[in-house]
């Protein structure tokens, strides 16, 4: 898990409360106290404010909810932790507002408790950064349906889709509210802030400390525990028993027999010369039977020629949000192969 969220902390920490929080409430049945509702606040439930964001309502919102959520950490790659965390700080707040006016609003113009607004998990980050995917995110690989060419972006629009339709109308209304602020955040005013120095010191000390630990043991729990080898008992040599003397001179005269003879010069091979055609000029290490391996190892190491990568892929790259020298490095050390850089840029990718 630590590769895969490798130079992604924010990420890492979003999906791994918002995993811990809805296990939590849905396992023990204590899932209502994490949600938001009006009857909640009135009763003086504030750390419903505090936990309503990582927990997801059911099982179905989380097995949508947490892949989109890790889908989502190539943005932090590509702006950063601390412009992410901005993102994911305005995603919150701005969220949380818009909740808070609908809850006080829709709620007081229908008047029935049965139909009473309920709002929980993630939707602010995961409809937020949905907008950021789409106009920065560029399409990698097109998809062909019924004569249509759909690119692989649009599996992560469905998931989406299916979990904005998963509770209605508070899963509608929550969806917007991240849309809003995923909007709110490219405006200039926003999009060129960064996380104070003061909290990325404060996170860096105690909370990734907690993480990494965190990530370790769920690595050690799913990897399997090997097994002691067991040492194969000694088995007691058994000496050989002395044969009688009639019966090893048998033996001798039956293995001389077996033996194979030594070919007469009618039956040897002619050695045939190496380089049979004189026009044609072999490598050094060909030009005779006796092999050198110096000479192979000079041969080959002997510099190739540099294929330069197209100005394209290097484009490409550099959209994902890789600088210029690397994305050139690594074409010209993958000979100029997009997909491979782009597995070895982004292993988890």
């Amino acid at each position: 898990m630590s590769s895969a969220f490798s130079n992604a902390p924010i990420s890492n920490f979003v999906v791994l409360v918002s995993a811990i929080v809805s296990i939590i409430g849905l396992t023990f049945n204590v899932k209502e106290l994490f949600w938001l509702d009006k009857r909640g606040l009135v009763m003086g439930q504030y750390w419903r404010l505090i936990t309503f964001p990582f927990s997801f309502i059911g099982f179905s919102e989380m097995l949508f909810g947490l892949p989109l959520l890790y889908s989502f950490r190539t943005l932090e790659r590509q702006f950063g932790s601390s412009k992410f965390g901005v993102f994911v700080i305005l995603s919150f707040m701005v969220s949380s507002l818009l909740v808070l006016m609908l809850l006080f609003t829709i709620s007081n113009m229908v008047g029935d408790d049965k139909n009473e607004l309920v709002f929980s998990g993630p939707y602010a980050i995961i409809f937020g950064a949905l907008v950021l995917y789409y106009y920065y995110i560029p399409p990698m690989i097109p998809v062909p349906f019924f004569g249509i060419r759909f690119t692989d972006k649009v599996f992560t629009y469905i998931a989406a889709l299916i979990l904005a339709l998963s509770h209605p109308p508070s899963s509608i209304y929550y969806a917007y509210c991240g849309i809003f602020s995923g909007l709110l955040y490219r405006t200039k005013t926003f999009e060129s802030l960064l996380v104070p120095l003061w909290l990325t010191k404060i996170c860096s000390k105690y909370i990734s400390p907690i993480l990494t630990l965190f990530t370790i043991f769920i690595e050690n729990q799913s990897s399997p525990q090997p097994q002691p080898q067991q040492q194969p008992q000694q088995q007691p040599q058994q000496q050989p028993q002395q044969q009688p003397q009639h019966q090893q001179q048998h033996q001798q005269q039956h293995q001389q027999h077996q033996q194979p003879q030594p070919p007469t010069q009618s039956q040897q091979r002619p050695t045939r010369n190496v380089n049979t055609n004189p026009t044609v000029r072999l490598p050094a290490y060909r030009q005779s039977n006796v092999f050198d391996f110096d000479t192979v190892h000079t041969f080959y190491s002997q510099p190739q020629p540099v294929r330069q990568p197209s100005q394209e892929n290097i484009d490409y790259l550099m959209s994902m949000g890789v600088d210029r020298e690397t994305a050139v490095e690594t074409l010209i050390r993958y000979d100029d192969e997009l997909h491979i850089a782009i597995e070895s840029l982004f292993p988890s990718l």
